[in-house]
């Protein structure tokens, strides 16, 4: 995103952000250290909004019409607003976040394939078939995986990815998809977020199998990666307003230490800790490199 104007946070622009705002022009105002600076998603907006702000703090009449037409455009929101169903709003979102939709609606269906870890067809998603779980070792295991690729089941260092071992499970993932991908989309595009997304569940997928075995599922390795971009993304570009919340980043990397120590384990948890590391890694990567190789493509709006 692209900043327009900073101000004193004692200026009252509200009028003309709603005004803005309503006109379905998208910007985000971020109040810090006693200014207040108005934020567009595309570079050709901020001559607009400048010019805008110019034309409404200099002239009372101008101001008198502003108010006019923000009030007459809530009341036209407000109606059309009354009428949107649940339905609605979820094709506009699909609308928006595409990748972020299908990727959920293809681990609800795998789920709803596999019975959530308790149909047979679980075993055609684990990293090996389950005749083969007494391996032990990175070499045997490595040469394991290779005699199953060979026999033409290639798909399977990215099948685990797909699978939950129960609806909680998928919702705990896809949660964190929705949460962490969102902004990503809009930031980088569709197919910058696609190659993130099968690139992570490759390595995390591998990594758990060799250090742990096969016994393992779970999107968790890729939504560690979301969380990686947005780690390196909230300190190289922090004053852009699309990324989430610090909060939620801080709570997740807690959560994936709290695995690695093992404490976990005493609650009887058990998680895929090297896949949700090598995971968190790989988005920490791909984000820094983007970032070196080049500006980040500022695509996004404001996520509400």
């Amino acid at each position: 995103m692209f900043k327009a104007l900073e101000l004193d946070i004692e200026t009252d622009i509200s009028a003309l952000y709603e005004s803005l705002r309503l006109n379905g022009v998208p910007v985000r105002v971020i109040e810090q250290n006693g200014l207040q600076s108005i934020w567009v998603e595309d570079e050709a907006l901020v001559s607009k909004v400048r010019e805008a702000f110019s034309r409404y703090s200099s002239s009372a009449e101008i101001r008198q019409q502003v108010d006019a037409e923000v009030t007459h455009l809530r009341t036209k929101r407000a109606k059309t607003r009354s009428g949107d169903s649940l339905s609605t709003t979820i094709l506009v979102s699909t609308a928006r976040f595409p990748l972020v939709w299908l990727t959920l609606a293809l681990l609800l269906l795998v789920g709803a394939w596999t019975g959530f870890g308790r149909f047979p067809s679980q075993d055609d998603f684990y990293m090996v078939p389950p005749s083969l779980y007494g391996v032990d070792g990175l070499a045997q295991r490595w040469e394991v995986l290779w005699l199953v690729l060979m026999d033409g089941q290639v798909w399977r260092p990215l099948s685990p990815a797909l699978t939950h071992l129960g609806v909680l499970h998928l919702v705990g993932n896809a949660l964190g998809l929705f949460v962490f991908g969102r902004a990503i989309e809009l930031m980088h595009g569709r197919l910058w977020m696609l190659l993130l997304m099968i690139t992570s569940a490759l390595v995390s997928n591998l990594a758990q199998y060799l250090f742990h075995g096969a016994a393992f599922a779970g999107f968790s390795g890729v939504v560690y990666a979301l969380v990686g971009v947005h780690a390196v993304a909230l300190v190289l570009d922090k004053g852009n307003p699309v990324w989430g919340p610090s909060g939620f980043v801080i709570l997740a990397v807690v959560g994936m230490a709290f695995g690695l120590s093992n404490l976990s384990e005493l609650f009887d948890v058990y998680m895929a800790d090297t896949a949700h590391f090598v995971g968190f890694l790989s988005g920490v990567l791909w984000q820094a490199c983007s970032s070196l190789v080049r500006q980040p493509p500022v695509r996004g709006a404001p996520l509400h």
